[in-house]
């Protein structure tokens, strides 16, 4: 809101100034407003009002607990295993989480049991990886 001042003999520019007021109207449902010329001086008295407006501001607030925790992958089993070694081993993949799909591969190793359990047989020494996916959140981790 506003006020815009200019005296009618003059040929001076405009001088717009500026009003504005916040108030809290709780749980009122109207208002009166009351604009009264304070200028009682002889030419005081030209002035224009414009754009006088009412807005509603409301604040609103909530709380989110986030319990985030990252998903972790752990492999247990023979840290290296000989490859002339020909007996079975298990190695096993570990999350923090319960709701988890395994896919095991290896480019030079032998694998003895299915590719989509959480423990892998294995029958001879190689490079193995297993990716698991968090089904619930659709997250992935490779080791």
């Amino acid at each position: 809101m506003g006020v815009l001042q200019k005296n009618l003999n003059s040929t001076t520019s405009i001088d717009w100034q500026e009003f504005k007021m916040l108030f809290n109207s709780n749980i009122q449902s109207s208002i009166e407003i009351c604009i009264s010329n304070e200028t009682v001086a002889i030419g005081g008295n030209d002035f224009i009002i414009d754009d006088i407006a009412l807005n509603r501001i409301e604040s609103k607030s909530d709380t989110i607990i986030l319990n985030y925790q990252p998903l972790l992958l752990k492999i247990e089993g023979p840290e290296s295993v000989n490859c002339k070694d020909q007996t079975p081993k298990v190695i096993e993949a570990v999350s923090n989480k319960s709701q988890i799909t395994y896919n095991w591969e290896t480019t030079n190793g032998k694998i003895l049991s299915r590719l989509d359990e959480q423990k892998l047989t294995i029958g001879t020494g190689g490079l193995y990886k297993v990716t698991i996916i968090d089904t619930l959140n659709n997250c992935k981790k490779q080791q």
